[in-house]
This record gives structure tokens, C-alpha cells and sequence, in this order.
């Protein structure tokens, strides 16, 4: 990692030239104890002449190159009045980005001197750290020589946990339990880019992949996930133990069963639900609809299974009597695999599977209301709902049209396929390795680190 020293430079720099102050200024000071590999110096042109500080910019580099091989740059800001926050603002984040330009490839710390320059330099640079605009900022302050005569004692590390820092922290929280899990990255990136501590950046690193692994989950790439997830749980260290490693060790556990299915399992199906209920909680309403489409269709595959039919490939069925049946019966001569609607009517009427029948005959709730905290259920059959959600397949943006997928529908899709697991695969969904309580136990874990 290239370790660069940011500096303005104040009076006394590289010395203190009044009478009565001895010693070095706090630019040799932190060169002497930090060792940059890299010095920038922003001196004030001033108006002129006066005010400048680009005189003893250029003494302290040739004190520098007394004390270290490190090279020592100076790019002057182009203002008259070193105490105008605006214009410092402006120039201060001007000339870091013209000097790291081209550093982006390289793994960077920047060293930022608090103690020389003015009051609202100094000011300036919390700002710039605390608004990501440095990277991977470490803050010192240098007591006078005559406050602590050892170097050692008078670097002083300033740790400050800043008011975007407290916000963004507590959006990665909020989002984490929401199942938000690109806000959260995208948030906790930022937020280990401009951290100020290293433990406080390990542990946004740490949770910033753990909702990348988790976002692959969503996306049903469990081989990396598991990968991803895998790594992370070996990483757990202090603070890590407890409630949130034990459910990542059972999360890979999981992932590394769900990744080798090929066909639909209860646990897989499961999964699928659970995955439509993060869905559900982002506002993905089509989403919901697709994925509980897909799991009921696979509840009935599970079913036809068990009457020695293939539906993914009707030519691999084991009952070839039966096949030629569902052909004739469903007017199927041609069909490769069956569809939802294929593996309902071939169990309705075709080789009729009681539960199948008994549970498309079964009232189960659906939703209505202009919001969700304003829903009422309304009882109908699981067919009715099966044909009207079908439907609205077909005929919305995952189908062949373009009508939206509302919440009540979401919620509504969701509903019959916890019935379907339930009643006809023996499937309970009230817990789960990655449900709401997985949530719950990362936001916990992260809002405990973050305080």
C-alpha cells in the first residue's frame, strides 16, 4: 500500500522561525514518524506575495530530503485569502485529485496533517475526509515540542466517526434488514474508502461482501455465493462470533446442497420462497410473481414425479402408458416437458392426485387495498387463485404484455405458494437459513460494530 502525506503548510513549517519556539514543524515531524512513501504539499500563493506560504514549501522539501528518499511535491493552491472556505474547498480537492490522477490502479493511504496551515484548512480537510473525497484517509494532529518533547508523543492519530459516516452506517443497517442488499454495498464501499480507522474499515470491507454474497444469493448463483460466504465465515474473528458466524456456517451448508440440485427439491422450492419474500420487501412485485410462478409449477413437477412422469423431459418418463395418456388426454402429442398448466390438468384429471385436488379446492387468502398497511384478506380456492395468477403472467412485463404487478398480487402469489409447500410437500416456511431473522442477525451484528 503507497502511504502519501497530505499537508498544508503553515508558519512554522519547516520551523518555527519566532523567537522562544524551537523544534521542527509538524510536517518533519510526521515525515520523521510516519515515513510516506509519497509528501504533497498544498502551500497558499496568497496576493502578492503576501501570505504566501510557498517559501517555506519549498524549505521543507529540502528538510525532507534530509530525513527521508521519498519524494516531496508542492502544487500550490491559487488563493488570496487562506480563509475562505469555498475557494479552499474548491482548489484543496482540485489539487489532491490532479496528484492522485493515475494512482487509481494503486492501493492508497493518505496522511493528512491536521496542525499546519489555517483554522479553516484544517477545517477543509474533515470535510474532504469525511465526503469520501480522499482515500483511505488517516487523520494526525502534532502537539508542540514543547507539550510532548518525543516525537513518538507528539503524533497524535485523530479518530473521528463522522455525521455521513454515522448516516451511511445506519442506512447498511436499515438496508440489510430490508434485504437492500446493492444499497448496502454500495454504501459500506464508500464508507471503508473513508473510514478512519482500520478496524472500522475491516468491518465495513467485511460487510460490504457479505451483501455482495448475499445479492448473489438473490440472484440464485449459489456457487459463489457459497464461495463468497464460505470465505467470509473463515474470516470471523473477535467481534465476528456468536449468532452471525454460526448462521453463515449454516448458510454455506445450504448453499453447497443447493448448488448440486438439478431438479426441484423442498429445500430448493423453499429457498425460491424465500427469495420472492426479499422480492417482496424491495417493492420487486414482478419478481414475486416469477419466482412463485416457477415454485408452484415445481410443487406440481415434484407431484407428477411421484406418478412416474418426467415434466422437465416427458421422453425420460418411466410410465410410457401414462405418458401416452397425458398426450392424448391433454392434447400433448408434440410437448417435449409440461407446463404449470399441464401438470395441474394432468393431475386433476388425468392420474388424479387427491392432495393436488383436495388443496385446488381448499380456500386460501388473498389480498386487496390501496396499501399494504391498509390490506384486508378475501378467502378464495387455490384454483381460482392459481388461474387468476396465471393470468396476470401472461399477461404482465414477465409474460407477453405490460400490466404492472401490484403489491396485493405479490402478496396474494406469495400466500398460495406458502399453502402449496405446506399442503401438498409437508414444506413449513416459518424459518429458514436465509429468512428474515438471517436478516436481522447481519443488521445486528453491523449496527453493533458501527456504534
Amino acid at each position: 500500500m503507497k502511504r502519501i502525506l497530505l499537508s498544508c503548510v503553515g508558519e512554522r513549517d519547516p520551523i518555527p522561525m519566532k523567537s522562544g519556539e524551537t523544534g521542527e514543524g509538524a510536517i518533519l515531524t510526521l515525515t520523521r514518524r510516519l515515513q510516506p512513501d509519497e509528501v504533497l504539499l498544498l502551500p497558499t500563493e496568497g496576493r502578492d506575495g503576501k501570505s504566501s506560504t510557498v517559501p517555506q514549501a519549498e524549505l521543507t522539501v529540502e528538510e525532507i530530503k534530509k530525513l527521508s528518499s521519498s519524494p516531496a511535491y508542492i502544487r500550490p493552491l491559487p488563493i488570496a485569502d487562506p480563509t475562505d472556505y469555498v475557494l479552499l474547498l474548491e482548489t484543496m480537492r482540485k489539487r489532491i485529485d490532479e496528484h492522485l490522477e493515475g494512482k487509481a490502479g494503486d492501493e492508497l493511504e493518505c496522511l493528512v496533517n491536521l496542525s499546519s496551515g489555517t483554522g479553516q484548512q484544517k477545517a477543509v480537510w474533515l470535510l474532504l475526509a469525511s465526503g469520501g473525497a480522499i482515500p483511505n484517509p488517516r487523520l494526525y494532529d502534532v502537539l508542540s515540542p514543547q507539550y510532548a518533547p518525543s516525537v513518538d508523543k507528539r503524533v497524535r492519530p485523530v479518530e473521528i466517526h463522522f455525521l455521513e459516516e454515522e448516516k451511511l452506517a445506519e442506512r447498511a443497517v436499515r438496508a440489510f434488514r430490508e434485504g437492500l442488499f446493492l444499497l448496502a454495498k454500495e454504501d459500506l464501499d464508500r464508507l471503508s474508502k473513508g473510514a478512519t480507522t482500520d478496524d472500522r474499515r475491516s468491518t465495513y470491507s467485511f460487510f460490504m461482501r457479505l451483501a455482495a454474497a448475499y445479492h448473489l444469493w438473490d440472484l440464485l448463483d449459489f456457487r459463489e455465493a457459497s464461495k463468497r460466504l464460505s470465505k467470509l465465515a473463515g474470516e470471523c474473528g473477535k467481534g465476528f462470533e456468536g449468532p452471525l458466524k454460526d448462521r453463515l456456517v449454516e448458510q454455506v451448508t445450504v448453499l453447497r446442497r443447493l448448488e448440486k440440485e438439478e431438479r426441484e427439491t423442498r429445500e430448493g422450492l423453499q429457498d425460491l420462497y424465500w427469495n420472492a419474500k426479499r422480492a417482496e420487501r424491495r417493492g420487486a412485485y414482478t419478481d414475486v410473481l416469477a419466482r412463485c410462478r416457477r415454485l408452484l409449477e415445481g410443487v406440481l413437477f415434484m407431484r407428477v414425479r411421484e406418478k412416474g412422469v418426467e415434466p422437465a423431459n416427458l421422453v425420460e418418463s418411466r410410465d410410457a402408458d401414462l405418458l401416452e395418456r397425458i398426450r392424448c388426454e391433454l392434447g400433448l402429442s408434440q410437448a417435449r416437458h409440461l407446463t404449470l398448466w399441464g401438470a395441474r390438468r394432468m393431475l386433476e384429471t388425468v392420474a388424479p392426485d387427491n392432495c393436488v385436488v383436495l388443496w385446488l379446492e381448499n380456500k386460501v387468502e388473498g389480498y386487496k387495498g390501496t396499501a399494504p398497511d391498509k390490506a384486508t384478506s378475501y378467502p378464495r380456492k387455490a384454483a381460482t387463485h392459481l388461474d387468476a395468477l396465471n393470468d396476470l403472467r401472461n399477461h404482465s412485463f414477465d409474460g407477453h404484455g405490460m400490466k404492472p404487478v401490484l403489491w396485493q398480487d405479490a402478496a396474494t402469489a406469495l400466500e398460495v405458494s406458502r399453502s402449496a409447500l405446506k399442503d401438498l410437500l409437508g414444506v413449513k416456511v416459518s424459518s429458514y437459513a436465509f429468512d428474515e431473522t438471517a436478516l436481522n442477525t447481519a443488521a445486528a451484528a453491523l449496527a453493533r460494530r458501527t456504534q
